[in-house]
């Protein structure tokens, strides 16, 4: 059985230095990467609404939403072109992605079919994480200075 000789414990050595001074340059590394998007990139570089036209159950859907900040949905009814006052609101809702958000509409809400409903972003600007009027003011626009709002009709049911 061979000895292990001097010149084979050096090449040990070396083999081992090389393993130490990769690892430390691997650690140097991970720690001098600029990490401060990883956990911003998830989250939506835009506010975004998708609703679609639904019968009408004392509650809509809203397909997809996007917020930036944390906020709510609101429902208001058409008056005219514009949207009225508020239907029904949704729970707080932390910036994000979501998908099938289901919204109750107030008892005397007196919803038709035909009638044009809007759902319109929040923002939760006084971080209670309660909807209230003070929160209206502060609500996201759009690239043409509105407030962010998408519009859906109210079918008639089967």
């Amino acid at each position: 059985m061979p000895r292990a000789t001097k010149k084979n414990c050096h090449y040990c050595d070396c083999l081992l230095l090389l393993t130490a001074a990769g690892l430390l340059v691997l650690v140097i590394m991970f720690f001098a990467v600029d990490r401060s998007d990883i956990i911003t990139s998830s989250l939506p570089k835009r506010n975004n609404i998708t609703v679609s036209d639904q019968t009408f159950a004392h509650a809509v859907v809203v397909s997809d939403v996007q917020l930036m900040k944390g906020g709510f949905l609101i429902i208001q009814k058409g008056v005219g072109e514009m949207p009225g006052s508020v239907l029904g609101t949704s729970l707080f809702l932390d910036a994000g992605f979501y998908q099938n958000i289901g919204i109750v509409l107030s008892p005397e809400s007196n919803v038709e079919a035909g009638d044009v409903l809007f759902v319109g972003v929040i923002y939760d600007v006084n971080h209670d994480r309660r909807y209230d009027n003070t929160d209206f003011v502060n609500s996201p626009k759009d690239q043409n200075g509105w407030p962010l709002r998408a519009a859906f009709s109210v079918r008639e049911s089967n």
